[in-house]
């Protein structure tokens, strides 16, 4: 029965192309994951603008837009750093099969120190910290923000400042009916003429009176 069964596989030895192939899926799964929490915190930080604009503190929701532009710049770097990941993975595969893995390795080692060394993390974790717990840290904010957005960015929250005030001075317009009111029913005229009546009903009337009734045509006795 033991020969039937088999005896254990031993595992391979772990190479270094190994090692590169696993460190670059881990970090591509770390980024996929962190570019998820900056979403929410994008959508966050602009909800924090809204508020503030609404309670008349401009110059604080200015703040939280450059705060919400900064994530958004930050989204799109781990974006093209999952893509330089994912290239990277596949020319380690190819290399597998090649007289190029050395080459191709220390390509990876420098991608990784680029990534660790153009998205610093822990920064933005206490941004999107800070965004969950609705705090302003004014100062470390504004020094993370001069070091690292540029002047376009700035410009487009001003931007987005004055789009939000539109809006909000919009809801607070008081609203036009759309429906025309009904118009009035018109009356029926008014008749200007006596009505007269037929000799057979004005026979009628007579009799029914029990008096005799002077026809308003004829002439009254002198």
């Amino acid at each position: 029965m033991g020969n039937l069964m088999g005896k254990p596989t031993k595992k391979g030895n772990i190479t270094d192309a190994d090692r590169a192939m696993l460190d670059m899926k881990t970090q591509k799964r770390k980024l996929v994951e962190y570019n998820k929490r900056l979403e929410i915190a994008i959508q966050l930080a602009r909800e924090k603008a809204r508020g503030l604009l609404a309670e008349k503190h401009r110059d604080r929701a200015l703040q939280a837009l450059k705060q919400k532009k900064f994530l958004e710049e930050t989204t799109s770097r781990v974006d093209e750093q999952i893509t330089q990941l994912l290239f990277t993975i596949g020319k380690i595969q190819e290399a597998q099969q090649s007289q190029q893995l050395f080459d191709v390795m220390k390509q990876s080692n420098l991608a990784l120190k680029e990534i660790q060394s153009q998205i610093k993390v822990e920064e933005v974790e206490r941004l999107v910290e800070d965004l969950n717990e609705a705090r302003d840290h004014h100062d470390y904010v504004n020094q993370l923000i001069a070091e690292h957005q540029t002047v376009e960015a700035n410009e487009l929250a001003e931007k987005e400042l004055e789009a939000l005030e539109d809006v909000l001075m919009t809801e607070r317009l008081p609203t036009v009916p759309s429906d025309r009111p009904a118009e009035p029913q018109s009356l029926p005229d008014v008749p200007t003429t006596i009505p007269t009546l037929n000799p057979d009903g004005a026979e009628a009337l007579r009799q029914a009176a029990g008096e005799g009734v002077v026809r308003m045509e004829e002439p009254l006795p002198a």
